[in-house]
C-alpha cells in the first residue's frame, strides 16, 4: 500500500487534498449555524468525517478490489449501517415541521433537522401517519385506540399497530414493537431506505444478468427517483421488487431448508404488498410483477423437477402468506368497511384518461429538491425514461430478431398501462384489468417504473450487441429529450430556465454515452456519475432527524401529558388549525378533530342529524374547526381531503369537549366558559367550564 502511494503522480495528491479540503469546508459550514447545537455539530462532523474517510480510501486501496469487497459484503454493510442509524435514532421524517407551528424555536437541539430541510408538503407523512402511529405506542398496542378522533376504534385501523399475528404483514413496524417509539421510527425509515436500495440493486442484477455498474445505475435511477423519495419512500418500490427477487431465488434454490426460509420471507413480503391497501399503485405494479415472474418461470425451468416435498414447501409458504393476509384483513375490517362507503376516496371509479405528460416532467422534477414548486410530490417521476425506453425496446427487439422473451413479457403491461394513461378504456375491459381501482395519474407512476426496467434491460442487451453507433445514440436521445425540454420550458420562468438548459444539455450528453453502450471507460464513468447524481438528489429530499424531539420536547407537550395523566378520558379539540389537532394525539390527548381518516359517524349524527352535509364529512378529511357567535353552524369542503366546520354554542356543546388547544385567545359571547390554563409562545390551553 505504501509503495502504491509512492508511485502516484502529483495530480493524485492534488485530488486527495482538494477532496479533504472540501470536507473540511463542509464541517466549517455546519458549524456556522444560527444557533450553536453542540451535539448536532458533533453528529454532522462525524458524518462528514466518515464521508472523508471513504473518499480517502480511494487513494489508499486498490479501487477494483475495494469495490469488489463492498459488492460481496453489501448486505452486511447495509445491516451495519442500519444498526448504527437505529442506535442513534436517526430517521428521515419531516417531523421538524412541527417546530414551525408549535412554540417555534423551543425544545431540544433536535427539533430541527441535523442535515437537510423538513418538507411541509409531505403532510401525509409527518402530520398524519407519524402522529397516528405514535398513538399505537401510547395505547400499548392494545386492540382498541380511543385517542384518534376520541372514538373507540380498532388500533390497527387508527394507528397501524396492534400486537397480534397480523404484525407479520409489515416488517417496518417490528422495531416499534420491540424497541419502542423512537427507535421504532428509526427502524421503519432505515429499513425502507437501506434495504429498499439493496433489494432494487438485486432486482437489476437479475434483469441485467449481473452487470454490476449498470445495476447500480438502475437501482439509483428508480430507488432515489423523485417519485420514490417525495412520497416519503414508496413502500411498494420495496415490496414489489422484493417479491420478484425472492421468487427468483425460490425457484433456483436447490437446498430445501433455504428454499423454505426464502419462501417464508416471500410470504411475509407478499402479505405486506397485499395489505398495503392502496390499489391505485398496487394494481399497475401487480401487472409488472406478474409479467416478470412468468418470465422467471419460463427461463428457469428447475421448478419442473420439483418433487412432492418441494411442492409441499411451496404450498406451506402460500398458506403462510394467506394466513397473514386473512388475519390482517379481519382485524382491519372496520377501516375497510368504513372507507369503502365514503364519498372520498371510496366511491372513485376511473376508466382511464390522458396522463402521459407527467412522465415528461422529469427536468422540473429533478430540481424540485431545491424548492420552487408547490407540490413536488405529485410531479415526482423517474428521470428520462419516457419515451427513450420505448425507442430502445423497439431497437433491441429488431436487433435480436424479436426474440427477447423478457421484453415481450414486459410489452404486455406496457401496452395496457399506456392505453389506460392515454384514453378511457371500455368499462368492461377496465374492470377485467382491475384498473378501475386506480387512476390514470397514479397508474402513470408505475408506468414510469416499468419504463425504467425496460430501459435498463435494453442497455444490458445493447452491451452484448456491441452497442449503438454514437451518431444514432445521439439521434435517439435528442429526439426523446425534446418533448421533456418543451415541457420544462413551459413550467419554468426566470433563472430556472437557465438551470434547466444546462440540465438538458448534460442529459443529452449523459444519455448519448450511456445509450451507446460501448463498454469502455467513458461509459462506466457516465453510469457512475449518473448513479451518484441520482443518489445525492434523492437523498436530499429527506432531512436527517433524530428522535421525536420536535413533538415531545416542546414545553406544551409536557403540560398536555400531565392533563392527560390526570384526566385520561377528557376530550380535546384544536381551533383554527389542522396541525395542532394531530399534535394533540401525538401527546396522548383524545382529540375529536385530528384527521378523520374515516368518518366519525357518532359525531356527525349529533351535529347534522338530517345528513344534509354528508357529502362534506363522509370522507377521509383533515378537520379544521372554528367557533362562532353566529346562530348558525357551517360545513364547508375546502378541498377533497379538507373540511372546515364552524360551530355555534349549541352545536359545540354536543361535542362534550373538556379541553381546547388554540394558537390565539378565545373571545366569544357564550354562556359556556373557557378557563385559560396555559399560555406560552403561541400555545394556549383552555378548560371548558359548563
Amino acid at each position: 500500500m505504501i509503495e502504491r502511494i509512492k508511485n502516484k503522480a502529483w495530480y493524485y495528491y492534488a485530488a486527495w487534498g482538494a477532496g479533504l479540503l472540501l470536507f473540511a469546508g463542509m464541517i466549517l459550514i455546519c458549524s456556522r449555524s444560527r444557533a450553536i447545537r453542540p451535539t448536532v455539530f458533533l453528529i454532522r462532523t462525524a458524518i462528514i468525517l466518515c464521508m472523508a474517510l471513504f473518499y480517502s480510501m480511494h487513494f489508499v486501496f486498490d479501487i477494483h478490489k475495494m469495490y469488489d469487497w463492498i459488492y460481496k459484503n453489501r448486505w452486511y454493510i447495509g445491516i451495519a449501517i442500519f444498526v448504527v442509524c437505529v442506535i442513534n435514532k436517526f430517521h428521515f421524517s419531516s417531523i421538524s415541521v412541527f417546530d414551525m407551528y408549535i412554540q417555534p424555536g423551543e425544545g431540544s437541539e433536535f427539533v430541527r433537522p441535523i442535515l437537510g430541510v423538513a418538507r411541509p408538503i409531505r403532510s401525509d407523512e409527518w402530520l398524519v401517519g407519524l402522529t397516528k402511529s405514535l398513538t399505537g405506542w401510547l395505547t400499548h398496542f392494545a386492540k382498541y385506540n380511543d385517542i384518534v378522533r376520541a372514538v373507540k376504534t380498532t388500533n390497527v385501523s387508527a394507528s397501524g399497530y396492534y400486537l397480534d399475528y397480523s404484525v407479520l404483514a409489515d416488517p417496518s413496524t417490528w422495531g416499534t414493537y420491540l424497541l419502542g417509539a423512537e427507535y421504532g421510527l428509526s427502524f421503519s425509515w432505515c429499513y425502507k431506505l437501506i434495504f429498499g436500495f439493496l433489494v432494487n440493486f438485486e432486482l437489476f442484477l437479475i434483469l441485467t444478468k449481473e452487470k454490476k455498474i449498470l445495476s447500480l445505475f438502475g437501482a439509483c435511477l428508480t430507488w432515489f427517483s423523485m417519485f420514490t423519495m417525495w412520497w416519503s419512500i414508496v413502500s411498494y418500490m420495496l415490496s414489489g421488487p422484493a417479491i420478484i427477487v425472492l421468487f427468483y431465488y425460490f425457484t433456483k434454490e436447490k437446498n430445501r431448508l433455504k428454499r423454505l426460509l426464502i419462501g417464508a420471507a416471500l410470504a411475509i413480503i407478499g402479505s405486506n404488498y397485499v395489505v398495503g391497501l392502496y390499489p391505485a399503485w398496487q394494481v399497475p405494479l401487480g401487472w409488472i410483477i406478474v409479467s416478470i415472474m412468468i418470465w422467471i418461470l419460463c427461463e428457469n425451468t428447475d421448478w419442473k423437477t420439483y418433487e412432492w416435498k418441494d411442492w409441499l414447501i411451496f404450498i406451506a409458504d402460500v398458506a403462510f402468506m394467506v394466513s397473514i393476509i386473512a388475519r390482517y384483513l379481519y382485524v382491519d375490517q372496520e377501516y375497510m368497511t368504513a372507507i369503502m362507503n365514503t364519498v372520498y376516496p371510496g366511491s372513485r371509479v376511473f376508466y382511464g384518461g390522458y396522463a402521459l405528460d407527467k412522465l415528461l416532467g422529469y427536468f422540473s422534477s429533478i430540481i424540485s429538491t431545491f424548492g420552487g414548486y408547490e407540490n413536488p410530490c405529485e410531479m415526482g417521476v423517474i428521470f428520462g425514461v419516457y419515451p427513450l425506453a420505448i425507442v430502445l425496446l423497439l431497437y433491441v427487439q429488431y436487433k435480436e430478431k424479436w426474440k427477447n422473451k423478457l421484453l415481450w413479457f414486459l410489452t404486455a403491461p406496457l401496452i395496457m398501462l399506456t392505453m389506460y394513461c392515454t384514453f378511457e378504456l371500455p368499462p368492461f375491459l377496465a374492470k377485467i384489468l382491475m384498473l378501475t381501482y386506480s387512476t390514470p395519474f397514479r397508474t402513470v407512476d408505475f408506468l414510469g417504473v416499468l419504463l425504467a426496467y425496460i430501459l435498463i434491460i435494453c442497455l444490458s442487451e445493447l452491451q452484448e450487441l456491441d452497442g449503438v453507433p454514437y451518431w444514432l445514440s445521439f439521434v435517439f436521445c435528442f429526439v426523446c429529450v425534446i418533448p421533456a425540454a418543451i415541457n420544462a420550458w413551459k413550467m419554468n420562468a426566470g433563472l430556472k430556465v437557465y438551470a434547466i438548459i444546462v440540465i438538458i444539455i448534460a442529459t443529452i450528453i449523459l444519455e448519448t454515452i450511456i445509450v451507446s453502450s460501448k463498454n469502455n471507460r467513458l461509459y462506466k464513468i457516465m453510469l457512475i456519475a449518473g448513479s451518484v447524481m441520482f443518489a445525492i438528489d434523492g437523498l436530499a429530499v429527506n432531512p436527517l432527524v433524530r428522535g421525536y424531539d420536535a413533538i415531545t420536547s416542546k414545553p406544551v407537550a409536557g403540560v398536555i401529558r400531565n392533563i392527560v395523566k390526570e384526566e385520561p378520558k377528557a376530550k380535546w379539540v384544536a381551533l383554527d388549525s389542522i396541525i395542532t389537532g394531530n399534535y394533540l394525539i401525538a401527546c396522548g390527548a383524545r382529540t375529536i378533530n385530528c384527521v378523520n381518516y374515516i368518518p366519525n359517524t357518532e359525531l356527525w349524527a349529533k351535529l347534522d342529524p338530517t345528513g344534509e352535509n354528508d357529502y362534506i364529512y363522509n370522507r377521509y378529511a383533515h378537520f379544521n374547526l372554528s367557533l362562532t357567535d353566529s346562530d348558525e353552524s357551517a360545513f364547508d369542503l375546502v378541498q377533497a381531503d379538507l373540511m372546515h366546520v364552524t360551530l355555534n354554542e349549541e352545536d359545540f356543546s354536543k361535542m362534550d369537549v373538556d379541553y381546547i388547544y388554540s394558537n390565539s385567545p378565545i373571545s366569544l359571547a357564550w354562556e359556556t366558559g373557557f378557563e385559560l390554563l396555559y399560555d406560552h409562545n403561541g400555545a394556549m390551553i383552555y378548560k371548558v367550564i359548563r
